[in-house]
């Protein structure tokens, strides 16, 4: 978080970045995730959905998906 408070994944989205990462490396791909950027190619809405959520949560403003 951007106060250094110690922060941890639920696991549901555990589970969305797992896939998601193995998703970004077979398409050699970067996703941005935030309110400004609501797609992401590796994600379905619903995963955007949550992880806007949880990063709305935690006073975070986006989350950059790199292979």
């Amino acid at each position: 978080a951007a106060d250094e408070t110690e922060v941890s994944l639920p696991g549901r989205l555990v589970r969305v970045a797992e896939r998601a990462a193995r998703a970004a490396w077979a398409q050699q791909r970067v996703d941005v995730v935030s309110r400004e950027h609501p797609i992401a190619t590796t994600l379905t809405e619903r995963d955007v959905t949550e992880i806007v959520g949880f990063l709305d949560a935690i006073r975070v403003g986006s989350l950059l998906f790199v292979p």
